[in-house]
């Protein structure tokens, strides 16, 4: 299960959340210059979401689904810059290779602009 504070992603996104009627995911959608930002945190499967899509595209741009986060946290700078920030395992294929698991940590911005840092754990 992933251990998460929904005030600090409201607080860091500056949105509510849409909840599914179950409560096991919760979906925030940032729109911003052009760009929206879709965070899903489906807690009990311990996995985060993220897409980014173009205003008039119906794909997405970014996607990635991290999986097996223990935690995620807010994180505010001294800069002012805010982000939330999320370890957990990304998955990938090289032409036909057996999918690949890496350790990465995840930095989601949506201030001044939307932004997402994916690096190696």
């Amino acid at each position: 299960m992933l251990k998460w504070n929904q005030h600090e992603f409201i607080e860091c996104l500056e949105v509510l959340p849409e909840i599914e009627e179950d409560g096991t995911s919760h979906l925030f959608r940032v729109a911003k210059d052009g760009l929206r930002l879709e965070l899903a945190v489906f807690q009990y499967e311990a996995d985060i979401c993220v897409e980014i899509y173009k205003e008039g595209l119906e794909s997405p741009l970014f996607h990635a689904q991290i999986m097996s986060c223990p935690s995620a946290r807010y994180l505010a700078e001294k800069n002012g810059r805010e982000c939330l920030e999320f370890e957990g395992l990304f998955g990938y294929t090289i032409g036909d290779e057996d999918r690949s698991l890496v350790p990465v940590v995840v930095r989601v911005t949506v201030n001044p602009q939307i932004r997402v840092e994916l690096s190696l754990a």
